[in-house]
């Protein structure tokens, strides 16, 4: 069987992308938005074989998968027109996926093909799949189907019905019947608040039905042809509609402040907007990189608590409501309108989040359940092992000493842990940024964060400077033993009077005949006391602003280099510094890299250490999580509220691990590591004061890691480029203003 027209058997996948994209331009969007409008474009998208993606062999649908049947729902909701999202849903998903996954060849022939290929409708209602109202009783006829059953939909002469009912040992069993047998039904309509050109309505029903309109769900037949559960492709393909409206709400409300004008002013300008509309994108970023990453598979993460696709539908649905809200604001008055589709966006986006209020619905259990692959396996174990040998007894020490012994950086090296990203020529390993990254994850769950960034500080921003930059004799003197834990490196860019503002800093650097001649003073210089030298940006061209700085190698016991420790709120186990120069002679042959060029590469440096960051924040927040599930606190709604901290760990993972790709490609990662470092920081922040108040009065205790790992926490939000400074950036390289 094939369709009438459209799809083709063996299309690639980006032929078969664009043909949507054309359709949906062509008849979608230029089609008025009315009931009657959208009944034929859902029978027109069936002839066409938009309905088939996700169903294949004997069906002869398209082989491209579950992937092209959610994002085909994505698209049309991103459109504009999430009612037409919303009723495919209900017929190539919530209707179409039972009869394939449990259906006899008869009833798929009846029933699936003419809605899947040919465009005849069908309805059902899909909240009722999780909590049927329906009753069912076997009889020597058949089945007893009776009760009333509420939102049905999309449209009231539907071909097709699919009820779902609850036997006499309360066990699901579903129906599908044509039209024909209902003419006794009572049909009672419903008004909602969104979905305008969806009918919804009840029916009330009592009938017998012989055994060829029953479907028995089986758990042996559940995912064995799609790898995904009925309830899973349920959960992603309602999550893929909401992702599709809130970003359309976010098109909107991006052009809106590009053409509307305050104050003689775009009001994509102002900074309130522009950050608004960044924080927009991240969430959806975040939103969208977590659902294809569970509908692909990828074991490549290393999840402690992955999340199930409940919570991740309940999280998406209720931030891309939450993105729709904040463009409906910024819309003002006009979005109070009904003239613009802000409002309509925002009805819908709301009552998906209400019909997928299961009550009673299970959340994830609390235990671990770590996934990773084998490699990753192997890795993740014997660094385990080496942090609670090494690490895990000295922490309380070292918080209160304020610094680490100089001979873990010798014991991490002799592990190879310096080196993981570096060339086997200087003693690295080669493995990559994304083991870099596992590393820096894995190590700052060992309930330290002062501990991770003196090693990370040293191994994945000081000395990563001179393995990009230096020469052959600068890597042998200084990259070398930096990879092998025998000198410490910091790195000194930020001054008390320029943070996030490189090019504002004031240390200079004045060219002497064979050497330069440096002066000025650094500020929050992690290892900054310990160092054997310090990659050090200073200005060699004042007049030239950011293109007159310059990046050397500082030994520290040079004259005229001195420090002092400073005290902080946390990461009190790392050794951070202000560090002072005064007339210090730095030979020609330690300036690294190119006269005047360091800017540039301070910025290409910037965007791993905010990689850094987001692995530094994930690794908190799973320790935290740790702890809080090992104190045995019994809160109210515990599952739940763990299940959301599992989904927002996770959507930080995602995104740290999309960054990290793009390092080892060598593609330009700048808005993926800004994205992923504002989604992290801020993520790590939120779980770690949600914990705390989780824990009640014990989490006030300092004896408790917890309270650690809330003070830790802070700083993510702030090093590495605050959050209000990642927006700035992301606000630009997204062309927000």
């Amino acid at each position: 069987m094939t369709s009438e027209k459209g799809i083709q058997m063996g299309m690639e996948l980006e032929e078969l992308q664009k043909l949507i994209r054309q359709w949906i331009n062509k008849e979608v969007l230029t089609k008025e938005q009315t009931k009657e409008k959208m009944v034929q474009l859902l029978q027109k998208s069936g002839k066409l074989g938009f309905m088939s993606f996700m169903y294949v062999d004997e069906l002869e649908g398209d082989s491209c998968g579950v992937n092209t049947q959610l994002w085909y729902l994505q698209e049309l909701a991103r459109s504009g027109n999430s009612s037409l999202a919303f009723a495919t849903f209900i017929q190539s998903i919530s209707f179409a996926f039972p009869i394939y996954t449990w259906g006899s060849e008869e009833q798929k022939k009846k029933f699936l093909e003419p809605v899947i290929l040919e465009g005849k409708l069908a309805s059902t209602s899909f909240p009722e799949i999780e909590q049927p109202q329906l009753k069912a009783v076997k009889t020597e006829g058949g089945w007893k189907l009776s009760g009333k059953s509420s939102y049905i939909t999309p449209s009231i002469e539907s071909d097709f019905y699919m009820f779902t009912a609850l036997n006499s040992n309360h066990e699901k069993v579903y129906f599908v019947i044509d039209k024909e047998k209902l003419q006794d039904a009572k049909v009672i309509p419903m008004k909602t608040m969104g979905f305008d050109q969806v009918e919804f309505y009840e029916m009330e029903m009592e009938m017998i039905l012989p055994q060829e309109h029953v479907l028995v769900p089986s758990a042996t037949t559940d995912s064995s042809k799609l790898n995904l559960s009925f309830k899973e492709v349920l959960d992603l393909a309602l999550s893929l509609i909401g992702l599709g409206i809130g970003q359309e709400a976010y098109d909107l409300a991006k052009v809106y402040a590009n053409e509307r004008k305050q104050f003689n002013r775009k009001i994509a300008t102002f900074q309130t907007i522009s950050h608004r509309l960044v924080e927009m994108t991240v969430e959806l970023e975040a939103c969208e990189s977590f659902i294809y990453s569970r509908l692909n598979q990828e074991m490549d993460l290393t999840v402690s608590y992955p999340a199930s696709t409940g919570a991740i539908r309940q999280d998406v649905l209720e931030t891309a409501h939450e993105v729709t809200d904040k463009a409906f604001q910024l819309f003002g008055g006009n979005g109070y309108s009904m003239e613009y589709p802000i409002q309509r966006l925002w009805r819908d986006s709301q009552q998906l989040v209400l019909m997928t209020c299961y009550e009673n619905e299970e959340f994830d259990p609390v235990e671990q359940n770590i996934i990773m692959n084998k490699d990753a396996a192997i890795f993740h174990q014997k660094l385990k092992e080496f942090i609670d040998r090494e690490i895990s007894p000295n922490i309380t020490q070292w918080e209160e000493e304020g610094e680490v012994p100089r001979d873990l950086f010798e014991k991490f090296g002799q592990q190879g842990y310096l080196g993981i990203k570096f060339s086997k020529q200087y003693g690295g390993t080669e493995l990559g940024y994304k083991w870099d990254g596992r590393f820096i994850k894995e190590l700052a769950k060992c309930g330290s964060a002062g501990v991770t960034v003196g090693i990370t500080a040293h191994t994945s921003i000081a000395i990563t400077a001179i393995a990009k930059l230096g020469n052959s004799v600068q890597k042998e003197k200084y990259l070398q033993p930096g990879i092998q834990g025998e000198k410490i490196a910091a790195l000194g860019i930020t001054e008390p009077n320029a943070g996030s503002d490189v090019a504002s800093i004031m240390t200079t650097a004045k060219r002497e005949g064979d050497y330069y001649r440096i002066n000025g003073s650094k500020i929050f210089i992690t290892n900054g006391v310990n160092a054997d030298y310090i990659v050090l940006a200073a200005k060699t061209d004042p007049d030239k602003g950011h293109k007159g700085i310059s990046f050397f190698i500082v030994d520290t016991n040079l004259k005229g280099v001195s420090s002092s420790k400073l005290d902080k709120l946390g990461w009190r186990a790392s050794d951070t510094a202000i560090i002072y120069l005064e007339e210090v002679k730095v030979p020609y042959e330690n300036l690294l890299g190119v006269e005047n060029q360091g800017f540039y590469e301070i910025m290409k440096n910037f965007q791993w250490e905010r990689v850094m960051v987001s692995y530094f924040s994930i690794g908190i927040a799973e320790r935290t999580l740790e702890e809080f599930l090992r104190s045995g606190k019994n809160t109210t709604d515990k599952e739940k509220e763990v299940s959301k901290i599992k989904v927002d760990i996770e959507k930080a993972y995602v995104l740290a691990d999309k960054a990290v790709k793009l390092f080892d490609e060598e593609i330009d990662p700048t808005i993926e590591s800004t994205i992923a470092k504002i989604y992290a920081a801020e993520m790590v922040t939120r779980i770690t004061s949600k914990i705390l108040r989780l824990m009640g009065i014990d989490g006030c205790r300092t004896d408790f890691i917890l309270e650690r790992q809330w003070r830790d926490a802070r700083l993510m939000t702030i090093g590495g480029g605050t959050s209000e400074i990642m927006k700035e950036i992301l606000a630009k390289r997204l062309g927000i203003i």
